[in-house]
């Protein structure tokens, strides 16, 4: 999975985010994930996490938004997370 970051002012969000919409609705794909933060200077921060790298590349181009992938670190802590919620040994205590 891809997570694409795009930084919108503030004064732009009602017409970024219809576009983002659109362009979502026209190109068929359906976030794994979409959240956004507000920064203190004044840009919000969306970030969409896309099952498809085709459909992360594709967003990133036609929004100039920043790609990257799911981080290593990450994925070793979700799973940390999972195996102990199952009753499993972590993997970092053997």
């Amino acid at each position: 999975m891809r997570n694409v970051t795009a930084r919108i002012p503030v004064f732009q969000i009602a017409k970024m985010m219809g576009a983002i919409s659109r362009w979502l609705d026209a190109h068929g794909v359906v976030p794994a994930v979409f959240r956004y933060d507000t920064r203190e200077d004044e840009m919000l921060v969306v970030t969409i996490e896309f099952a498809k790298d085709d459909d992360a590349e594709a967003f990133s181009g036609a929004f100039c938004a920043a790609v990257t992938t799911r981080s290593a670190n990450r994925e070793k802590r979700r799973r940390a997370i999972s195996a102990s919620s199952s009753g499993r040994a972590r993997p970092d205590q053997g």
